[in-house]
Parts: C-alpha cells; structure tokens; sequence
C-alpha cells in the first residue's frame, strides 16, 4: 500500500503540490528502504520542486538533504535528563544527534525486558558499525551464527535429529 500511495504521488504531484511523507521505505530491508527513501526526496525536490514536508528516520537521506539547496532538515527538540528524555515539543532546525526510540518506546509502556534487550542490541550495533552517526544500518552479527557439529560421513539420522532440536522461534535469518 505504502509503495502504491508512493507511486501515485510521484506520478501525480506537481510543483504546485504538498506532499506530506512519512517514513517512506520502511518494511524492507534497510538498503532499499534507503535507497527508496532518497530517490523519491531527490525526486521531489529536483524535477517536481513541490513543497514537501518528509519525515525519515534515515540518518543518511537527512544528511543528504543538507546539500540540497531547498531543503532545509528539522527536528523535534528534546533534552536527556540522566536516564529520561524530555520532549520539548519544539521544532528545531537541523537532525536529531540521536535516536530516542528506546525511550519512547519505554515511555508508551513498552514491557522492560524487551526495552533492555533492544538496549543491548544497540549497544553491540555500535561496538560493530562504530559511532551512531557512523553507522551503516547493516545489522549487526549479534550471535553466532548456528553451527551444527556434523562430521563428514555423519549420518541422515544425526542431520536430521539437530535440525529437529533446533530452536527456530529463537533463530534469525
């Protein structure tokens, strides 16, 4: 639905328009979702020239418009108090210098497990990739990938036997 409604204002939309997008390129894979993202910004900026308004949480697109001569990145402003985050519900201009999602999602009652896990998938995110803004949004290797110990000349029986043992609720791609 999204890449339909996408589709429609690309086709649709003239210098005469406001587009209000939000997000575009999510529920695919990073790179792609990117990479959507960004043509359809450079699109609308360069050859319809309508007035647009597009949210994103991609770090490199907002960094991209910057060189773009009618653009103009803003951001909600918010202040971290030790552990807490304030949102100040003023817009400021130029990118966020970080992601609050973590919070938010603490704040909208986000059960604490799940809260510090993603905490310690960002953490190892970033030992990997380095600093937030030098990141590349490729996921991490956060576990070991799986390792069956099938010796050559095992049997069908043991292969089969560790892949029925195998905790597929627990795994990832």
């Amino acid at each position: 639905v999204e890449m339909a409604e996408t589709a429609a204002i690309a086709r649709l939309a003239s210098s005469r328009s406001l587009v209000l997008l939000d997000e575009i390129g999510r529920g695919t894979t990073s790179i792609d979702g990117q990479a959507i993202a960004h043509s359809m910004a450079e699109y609308l900026h360069d050859v319809l020239q309508a007035r647009t308004l597009f949210a994103t949480h991609y770090y490199e697109l907002a960094r991209a418009a910057e060189s773009w001569p009618r653009a103009c990145n803003l951001h909600v402003a918010a202040e971290e108090y030790s552990e807490d985050v304030v949102f100040l519900y003023k817009v400021a201009p130029g990118t966020a210098d970080k992601s609050f999602a973590l919070h938010v999602a603490r704040m909208a009652g986000m059960p604490e497990q799940i809260v510090r896990r993603a905490e310690d998938l960002v953490s190892a995110h970033n030992a990997h990739v380095g600093a937030p803004h030098g990141r590349d949004h490729q996921n991490p290797e956060i576990r070991p990938p799986i390792r069956f110990n099938v010796a050559e000349g095992s049997s069908e029986a043991s292969v089969v036997a560790a892949l029925l043992a195998l905790d597929l609720a627990s795994t990832t791609p």
